[in-house]
């Protein structure tokens, strides 16, 4: 019989400090996991997750851990995804214990591919990503490249819409915004890819002072880069209500669309913050997997079919 999770995750030095400049210690980051993993299994079950640990707090070395380390527990789940060459065995996230247990090894933030365990091969997300020219690295610098980003999502929100297919929009809880397109899972990476790209392009091709698809920061002037690179085999995005190594501890936070504002700071929501505000309000994605939902999405081939006749 396989090992059952344990009841409650107990954290070990609890009182070490994970976000210095907000008091913030490891105790606080396994309960905020262990409180608001139960709501987020929808969005992470599955996943082969890439981990960003900082096992001496943000302030310490912060690194990044795709690969199962032997110690892990035999209860928490795993995958084995091809690679050249073999196979690396990552986590997954199917119980909310697994995500308390991986923040008490230090995981802070949590990266999720945009395909599930039991499919590798075929996308069930499309992501946009929408960040400023700038490093942005103080709330003002931020909130100045929020009217060309808002703008920039909303213009793909509605391009999205002449394709019949539902977005969803989420802070990143560092420089910028995310969209989220859910896919049926019909169509390999290849063709996701190719969709990612010709929505960028269309979309800078529409906006060219504001936006750009340009890869090198040297090119990209004063313009918003819209970033479709992450669609691929392998690659991996912030997971929603997962926490930024950042100060302050800021969340990437699922938004509704009438909540967007070019005054914004996209490191507005915090674990101080993120249970009052879901006190306030429903999750905006909380329909992303509901029947209803899934009934709506479509193949990439599809819709890279509809954008070539718009």
């Amino acid at each position: 019989m396989a090992e059952r999770p344990p009841e409650a995750i107990e954290p070990s030095n609890p009182d070490k400090l994970f976000f210095p400049a907000a008091g913030i210690d490891k105790a606080a980051v396994v309960d905020y996991y262990s409180r608001v993993g139960k709501e987020l299994l929808a969005h992470y079950a599955g996943r082969p997750l890439s981990l960003k640990r900082a096992p001496d707090g943000v302030d310490g070395a912060v690194f990044f851990q795709k690969r199962v380390a032997d110690h892990y527990p035999d209860w928490l789940d795993r995958v084995a995804v091809p690679i050249e060459g073999g196979t690396m065995v990552q986590p997954t996230a199917d119980s909310w214990q697994a995500l308390a247990w991986l923040a008490d090894q230090g995981a802070v933030e949590f990266h999720g591919a945009l395909s599930r365990a039991d499919a590798l091969d075929a996308p069930d997300r499309l992501i946009l990503d929408f960040d400023p020219p700038s490093d942005a690295t103080d709330a003002d610098d931020r909130r100045r490249w929020m009217p060309a980003i808002v703008s920039a999502a909303r213009a793909a929100r509605d391009l999205l819409a002449q394709l019949d297919a539902p977005a969803y929009v989420m802070t990143t809880g560092s420089r910028g915004l995310h969209l989220l397109v859910p896919l049926d899972g019909r169509s390999d990476f290849e063709t996701s890819r190719a969709l990612a790209s010709a929505l960028a392009e269309r979309l800078t091709a529409d906006d060219p002072d504001r936006l750009t698809v340009a890869q090198r920061k040297a090119d990209r002037g004063a313009r918003v880069f819209v970033d479709w690179l992450r669609n691929a085999y392998g690659q991996t995005t912030i997971l929603p209500y997962s926490l930024r190594a950042l100060p302050g501890a800021p969340v990437a936070a699922p938004l509704d669309w009438d909540e967007l504002s070019t005054s914004m700071d996209p490191q507005r929501v915090t674990l101080g913050s993120l249970f009052r505000r879901l006190g306030q309000r429903e999750d905006p994605w909380a329909d992303l997997y509901g029947a209803h939902a899934k009934r709506r999405r479509l193949s990439a081939t599809a819709l890279r079919e509809r954008l070539e006749a718009l």
